[in-house]
């Protein structure tokens, strides 16, 4: 209220000068010249059309209100002075006409001036922000301290809010003092007193005091600035033989001539690597300061020590010293989101996870994996407001300006807390390796990452004793919080493998599936916030989008999977991510895992198992089938028994009884009877997750399950579940038949051995269709059907030459 009417006081005084100063030059022009009314109006509209050509009214509003004073004022006293003179302009219409135009274009003008400012004034933030209430209790110490110190100290690291304070304290004391604030780092210290002075002058200036002891003073600090013609003039003011020490005095009177008390406020005097320039400010302040001029610092004391000040020295030139009160990251981060970020993209309880009792439940890698229990938590004392002002507005700018990125919140400040605060990790994060292989871990000069450090450990290259001397160590703790705070999984990190090769793909646990993905997912994130351009897709996420886009929904989905699987190797797409599909490894075997780790819906899922049978042309129930329908998620009836029609109608070519995934097979598809409400099976998957193998305990189980389904289907006479309890017990028939079948299927991929059988052909299902005809077929029309499949490359010539030798030795 006080600073508006201080506002208001002075656009009065500016512009009464402004309208006197153009009155007195205009009465003057106009007396000395005889000018025409229409040479007038000429000059007038050249002005006016120069003055909008060169600046924009809604831009340089000051600009335009000084023309527009200085114009109204010209107007009315070149017609005062017409009359005068006996030269009256009102006679004639003409005359009249051109003033009634320079009138309404005053008028306009001056509307148009108070609408920009109308605007310009509701543009503005009259948000009155608030304090901290720590912060309340230093700022009632500062007011209380400043009636009993003529000179204040007030200590605390960069950023901790000293001028937020201070700003706080002006608003709080306007009326009582007159606030002047010098910031050291942007005045010429070589000028400093000179500044200071000037300063002053301006002060008693607005209180229409002038002191004739000023240019004195200026005079001992000029170092020849003053010009001779100004320093000859103040003879004729203050003796030439005042000294410093009077003329300070002097000075001192005329400052107690204002109404109000002087707060001289010096802003990052510790940032001053000139330890003179330092002394000279001190010096210099405390010969003004007295019980009407008091003097504020603002500094950090532990920087001043380094510059050599001892705390004699210090307490000597400001002996009060007071501490800003150190406040809690998450006291801070509530009043920001509370008072100045009001967007609502965070939350307060979007930083429970960086908590102690959060925190140790995180990537606790050290006791679940090395038996270590280690408390290491991020500590949160001593913050700078200002870094936690600049970590929460990258942030929050950040989530706007990515909205996907929302989901994934405790990212983004994971990521932003590296940044602004462990700044020796930050450095470390880069695109090319996620951040587990990015950290390293230093111990006897050497350095691992995590999953480095694991691996060795487990195979006991690494002792306790050395796991403790990597963790004990203080840069190592820090890289570990933050490893913490993104929470990678490691669970994958220990897997004891039981197969090699092929085999660890063909039968990839879905936990482990996840865990990468989703460590894959949080890296990307990390490459996306450090390079915009990387894709913040996992390959799992971008191949199963790309397919659910272009295949899923089309007329031909057949084509369109061609053209789809086709792009994936040309890689026409802008984004940095790589194909899923791996040499060996059958191609949907990897769709079917890239949307069991996505949030795709039912009816995507059923339409991929449809896509699948109708590519691949599947004829066979075999162990590649087995495999990928181990990846459906079974979330819902219609998915479950769209597999279960289409397995029942796949001829059965083997035995799958020594074959994991089979085993796997059966837990699945029998749990979801109970998952999916049909009935409780958990007595059958809970015994049958304890072997590797299919045994008869399993099949007699199996044979229990179809009988109690049988009997609900004659006790449930609803067409609908009869059909459905049908379908499953024709399924559970031919799962039965399929553990009964003797003959072991020779599993085969071409290129690949990943079976214990010596025979083996890249051609198999080929190989076996055609024994079979053979067998059945006249030899004429068997060797033309043999002929007829070596011309399509469906077999080769070693492959026939077995067939035949088979047929002869029969």
């Amino acid at each position: 209220m006080k600073e508006q009417r201080d506002e208001c006081m002075h656009t009065f005084k500016s512009n009464l000068n402004k309208i006197l100063f153009g009155l007195v030059l205009s009465v003057l022009l106009f007396f000395s010249i005889e000018v025409s009314m229409g040479f007038y109006f000429f000059i007038s509209t050249i002005c006016w059309l120069l003055i909008f050509l060169n600046f924009k009214p809604s831009k340089n509003i000051a600009i335009f209100e000084t023309a527009l004073i200085l114009f109204s004022i010209n107007l009315v006293s070149f017609i005062a002075v017409r009359e005068l003179q006996d030269k009256s302009v009102l006679n004639n219409y003409v005359h009249i006409g051109l003033i009634a135009i320079c009138l309404l274009f005053v008028i306009v003008t001056w509307i148009f001036r108070w609408y920009m400012t109308k605007n310009e004034d509701s543009g503005k933030n009259i948000h009155d922000a608030t304090l901290i209430a720590k912060r309340e209790k230093d700022l009632n110490v500062l007011e209380s301290r400043l009636s009993t110190f003529p000179i204040i100290g007030l200590n605390g690291r960069w950023g901790t809010g000293k001028t937020f304070l201070v700003n706080k304290l002006r608003e709080r004391l306007e009326d009582k003092y007159e606030i002047i604030e010098i910031d050291l780092l942007t005045c010429n210290l070589n000028e400093f007193q000179l500044t200071l002075i000037k300063e002053l002058e301006k002060v008693m200036y607005r209180n229409r005091i002038i002191s004739k002891h000023s240019y004195k003073l200026k005079s001992f600090f000029d170092n020849g600035s003053l010009v001779p013609t100004l320093k000859n003039f103040q003879h004729f003011i203050v003796s030439e033989n005042t000294t410093y020490a009077e003329t300070i005095k002097g000075f001192k009177q005329d400052l107690n001539k204002l109404q109000k008390d002087i707060i001289i406020v010096y802003e990052d005097i510790d940032r001053i690597a000139k330890e003179d320039v330092i002394k000279q400010i001190f010096s210099t302040s405390e010969k003004l300061a007295d019980n009407n001029v008091k003097i504020i610092y603002q500094y950090d004391e532990n920087q001043l020590k380094s510059f050599g000040f001892s705390s004699m020295f210090i307490e000597k030139y400001i002996p009060f010293r007071m501490n800003i009160t150190e406040i809690n990251f998450f006291e801070i981060v509530d009043f920001e989101l509370t008072q100045q970020f009001q967007q609502n993209v965070l939350e307060i309880n979007d930083f429970e996870f960086l908590k102690t009792y959060a925190l140790q439940q995180r990537f606790n890698i050290l006791l679940d994996e090395f038996k270590f229990d280690m408390d290491i938590n991020m500590t949160f004392k001593n913050m700078s407001i200002r870094k936690v002002e600049n970590f929460l507005d990258e942030s929050i700018s950040t989530i706007k300006q990515k909205p996907h990125l929302s989901e994934f919140k405790r990212m983004v400040i994971s990521f932003f807390i590296t940044k602004h605060f462990f700044e020796s990790v930050y450095e470390e994060m880069g695109i090319e390796n996620g951040l587990l292989e990015n950290v390293q871990f230093e111990i006897h000069s050497t350095s691992y990452n995590i999953g480095e450090i694991l691996a060795k450990y487990k195979k006991d290259e690494l002792k306790k004793a050395d796991i403790e001397t990597i963790f004990n160590d203080e840069s190592n703790c820090l890289k570990l919080l933050v490893l913490k705070l993104f929470n990678f999984n490691y669970g994958h990190f220990s897997i004891q493998k039981e197969y090699k090769g092929l085999e660890s793909i063909l039968d990839e646990p879905i936990m482990e599936i996840r865990d990468k993905n989703l460590n894959e997912k949080k890296d990307r994130i990390i490459w996306n916030l450090l390079a915009s351009g990387k894709s913040e897709y996992t390959d799992y996420e971008y191949v199963g989008n790309k397919f659910i886009e272009e295949v899923l929904g089309q007329e031909d989905p057949i084509t369109s999977y061609h053209d789809f699987f086709n792009s994936l190797f040309h890689h026409k797409e802008y984004l940095d991510n790589g194909t899923i599909f791996k040499i060996g490894v059958p191609e949907f075997l990897e769709l079917f895992k890239a949307f069991r780790v996505m949030d795709v819906t039912a009816d995507q899922q059923t339409e991929l198992i449809d896509i699948y049978f109708a590519v691949q042309d599947i004829k066979s129930l075999d162990l590649k089938v087995i495999q990928n329908m181990n990846y459906c998620k079974l979330s819902s009836k219609k998915e479950y028994l769209n597999i279960l029609s289409r397995l029942n109608q796949l001829h059965i070519k083997g035995s799958l009884n020594h074959e994991k995934s089979f085993v796997q097979f059966l837990e699945k598809y029998i749990e979801a009877l109970t998952s999916l409400g049909y009935m409780n099976t958990k007595d059958f998957w809970h015994f049958s997750n304890k072997v590797e193998n299919v045994t008869e305990h399993m099949l007699d189980e199996i044979t229990k399950i179809k009988e109690t389904l049988s009997k609900l289907e004659r006790k449930i006479t609803i067409k609908t579940i009869q059909w459905e309890l049908n379908l499953i017990i024709e399924f559970l028939n031919r799962i039965i038949a399929l553990i009964n079948c003797n003959n072991p299927i020779i599993n085969n991929d071409k290129g690949f051995n990943i079976t214990e059988f010596s025979s083996h052909y890249m051609n198999q299902e080929e190989f076996d269709r055609l024994r079979t005809v053979l067998t059945d077929y006249e030899e004429k029309d068997a060797l033309q059907e043999i002929e007829e499949s070596y011309m399509k490359d469906s077999i080769t010539v070693h492959e026939i030459n077995k067939l035949l030798e088979e047929k002869n030795n029969n």
